[in-house]
């Protein structure tokens, strides 16, 4: 998923932020090293995909997401507690099963 999609450059949650220097890059740098990021000039190390997951309130498998749809579910099921995320995720399983 793209920066610009994810909110990294501009606002997430309503809360402005900069995500390079709030996973611990450098300020002077931090911009351009998302950006390389954004544009696939530089591959994102996995511990370094978590910290951006975390800093945006996002589960990790949704930076890695390409179906809109998809994300929006990944989404959805993360704002969950985890005994209801369980249900959600057993029901439509069982739904799938019927289908």
């Amino acid at each position: 998923r793209s920066c610009e999609t994810l909110g990294v450059t501009s606002r997430w949650d309503g809360r402005t932020l900069t995500l390079g220097v709030e996973i611990g890059i450098d300020e002077s740098s931090s911009r351009a090293r998302i950006s390389r990021y954004e544009l696939g000039i530089h591959e994102l190390a996995l511990p370094t995909a978590r910290l951006i997951a975390q800093a945006l309130g996002v589960p990790l498998t949704y930076l890695y997401c390409d179906d809109d749809g998809i994300a929006s579910l990944l989404l959805f099921l993360n704002r969950l507690k985890p005994a209801a995320r369980s249900r959600k995720v057993e029901e439509l399983l069982r739904h799938l099963d019927t289908t």
